[in-house]
């Protein structure tokens, strides 16, 4: 549903207007980051600009990068050595931790994302699907023959938060086009809910309460109760960048509401159905409210390079290929601190970034990057090199692994006693007991999350003069094959294999009686693992004869399969395939092609790098109709795929 709903005034007419166009095509540098269509720091309208920041940066100065670009040069050898790789996507995220605070201006989080190229693997179905639905009723494309999108194919997109001195919350947005004539139509959208796509069915998962959105709230004196999801549209055209619309996700009845924040667009625009819809809006102030250009000539594209949907490289981004928004919203009026949430709520928790076929907001949707988590912040974890004593309890330190420098950390215990400070990336105790650590934005604001490192201590035990020697954990199939090595061993009762999922916590999984050696002794066993995929943590309790306990180094098994993600598309195919997989280092792919006789068909081996990698299967373009066989294995690991011809 669209509608139009007139307001009176010429005066109102005019000032939209002027929104719409006039601040257009301008280089400015929201909160110090450059807006400019160019992806160096300390370079601004293609001059030397020290100290401002940008997505990356090869030139001297102040200025600094946001993107981490770690890996940069592996994945260029990729592209040169194994060129199906340049079809995979990059992931990259913030170079600073979350809210670090540079110059002045606080780095909520920023995301670079390389599309999937060629055969586009993330792009919306035959469905007509609009911005005006739930994106539960969204599909993707789940076979690929060509890449038919042209002009709607995004390339790369870049994504940034960040308050400026004034506190003012800029939404910094980047997008390269595979083709850079004629006219573009894109979306940023945020959601305040988490949403997912699942590649294989081609679904969308949407969270969000309100028509797999989160509407925006207001009470009748028009104050906002609750923020939603967010959407930004931009219109290209042969002459530039002609306008962005700020839209919010609302019931049809909240227009008959007048906000205080912001107003609503003139005449109001809503797309969607009485019970939710995107209705644009408008700045109570034009001032400073937004900025949008597009590069015109030539300019770097990083230093992960640009990929075209044919799989070409460029080192630059052409005349008008690459485009820049930055949307001030406490100017907007969409500010989560400007209702009184504080520096403690997140502003939006996943994006995506689309095309459409035309400028009408309800255009069909082409192609889409995301969904993209924001503000990922990982979980709190506590850990002490060493959780179990023996005969008298010394100092220990516990510490937060990879602490972000910019968040707050509070220690507290039931049972135990810590010495000093209760805040902090770490604390010194001198008791057995449970220790929990909390993790929050400041002092201020509710946990995001805690966990728990647990001391254990035995007052009757003795040392063991035992000395472990080495201690090794093998994944052979679902098994960990263990050996270690011991000093003393006429000294040892038995030892007790223990396991833990999670490093921290152990149980018993299986005893080992000494032997009568004396001196140094060898040792092996086996565990079985059947249960979920994942890290499994394993050390060695060694009991001594006349008392006493002593503990090995932990050693982690990986027990999950990146062959078990494989994804190989198009599937059914003609006989040209590709697989697509995660690999958690750089190593070496092979896989076998049989027919249904057993007879084998092809043989091959690729060089791959960490991160994502995709190899195009060519062996069977001119073979008969049928079902076919393909074996992989990368290292000790193997999965095996059907392949139908038609």
């Amino acid at each position: 549903m669209s509608m139009k709903k007139p307001l009176s005034g010429i005066l109102a007419l005019l000032l939209l207007a002027f929104f719409a166009k006039g601040q257009v095509n301008v280089v400015k540098t929201p909160a110090n980051f450059g807006s400019d269509a160019d992806t160096r720091a300390n370079i601004l309208n293609n001059a030397n600009s020290a100290g401002t920041d940008d997505w990356y940066k090869n030139t001297s100065g102040s200025g600094e990068q946001i993107i981490d670009t770690s890996g940069a040069a592996a994945i260029l050898d990729n592209y040169i050595n194994n060129p199906s790789s340049r079809a995979v996507p990059v992931i990259r995220r913030m170079h600073q931790p979350t809210f670090s605070v540079l110059n002045g201006n606080t780095l909520l989080d920023a995301i670079f994302q390389r599309d999937h190229h060629g055969s586009d693997s993330s792009s919306f179905g035959s469905r007509s699907n609009k911005n005006g639905e739930n994106p539960n009723d969204w599909s993707g494309k789940t076979s690929y023959t060509s890449n038919l999108l042209g002009k709607n194919d995004i390339l790369d997109a870049f994504a940034h938060m960040r308050r400026d001195q004034l506190d003012s919350l800029w939404m910094i947005g980047g997008v390269s086009m595979d083709e850079q004539n004629g006219s573009s139509h894109f979306d940023f959208e945020l959601f305040q809910n988490t949403i997912s796509y699942n590649t294989a069915t081609g679904q969308f998962n949407s969270t969000g309460p309100d028509l797999g959105h989160t509407a925006w709230l207001f009470d009748s004196a028009g104050n906002v109760t609750r923020i939603g999801d967010v959407i930004f549209s931009v219109d290209l055209s042969s002459k530039g960048i002609e306008a962005i619309h700020t839209r919010i996700w609302v019931p049809l009845a909240t227009l008959a509401i007048t906000p205080t924040s912001f107003n609503w667009s003139n005449p109001v625009e809503f797309d969607g159905v009485n019970f939710g819809g995107y209705a644009e809006i408008v700045p109570k102030s034009l001032i400073n409210s937004y900025t949008a250009i597009e590069n015109s000539q030539n300019t770097w594209a990083g230093p992960f390079r640009l990929v075209r949907a044919n799989e070409t490289l460029q080192d630059d981004f052409t005349k008008s290929q690459f485009m820049e928004i930055a949307v001030n919203l406490t100017a907007f009026g969409i500010d989560p601190l400007g209702f009184g949430i504080k520096d403690c709520a997140l502003p939006f928790k996943n994006l995506m970034v689309k095309t459409r076929s035309s400028s009408s907001f309800g255009a069909e949707l082409k192609d889409f990057v995301g969904p993209i988590v924001v503000f990922d912040q990982k979980p709190v974890n506590g850990f002490t090199d060493l959780g179990y004593y023996c005969d008298s309890m010394p100092q220990v330190t516990l510490q937060v692994q990879n602490p972000n420098p910019n968040f707050v950390y509070q220690w507290q215990t039931p049972n135990g006693n810590i010495i000093g400070q209760t805040n902090g990336n770490s604390i010194i105790v001198d008791k057995p007991g449970i220790y929990y650590v909390t993790e929050s934005m400041t002092s201020e604001c509710p946990n995001t999350s805690v966990d728990s490192v647990q001391i254990l201590f035995d007052s009757t035990c003795r040392i063991l003069d035992v000395d472990i020697i080495g201690f090794s954990a093998i994944r052979n199939k679902n098994q960990a094959a263990l050996q270690w090595d011991i000093s003393n061993n006429q000294d040892v009762a038995d030892f007790i294999v223990e396991y833990s999922i999670d490093g921290r916590r152990f149980q018993p999984a299986l005893t080992v009686l000494a032997h009568g050696m004396v001196g140094d002794a060898f040792y092996e066993s086996k565990h079985t693992w059947n249960r979920l995929p994942g890290k499994v943590y394993y050390r060695i309790r060694i009991n001594g004869a006349k008392g006493g306990a002593k503990y090995s180094r932990i050693v982690p098994v990986n027990f999950g399969s990146n062959l078990d993600k494989v994804n190989v598309f198009p599937n059914p195919s003609r006989g040209r395939t590709n697989i697509e997989f995660m690999a958690d280092e750089t190593g070496e792919l092979q896989y076998s092609i049989y027919d249904l006789q057993g007879k084998k068909i092809s043989d091959r081996k690729y060089r791959v790098t960490k991160g994502g990698n995709r190899i195009e299967v060519t062996e069977l373009e001119n073979k008969q109709r049928g079902l076919y066989l393909l074996q992989i294995r990368n290292g000790k690991e193997e999965t095996n795929r059907k392949l139908i011809i038609e």
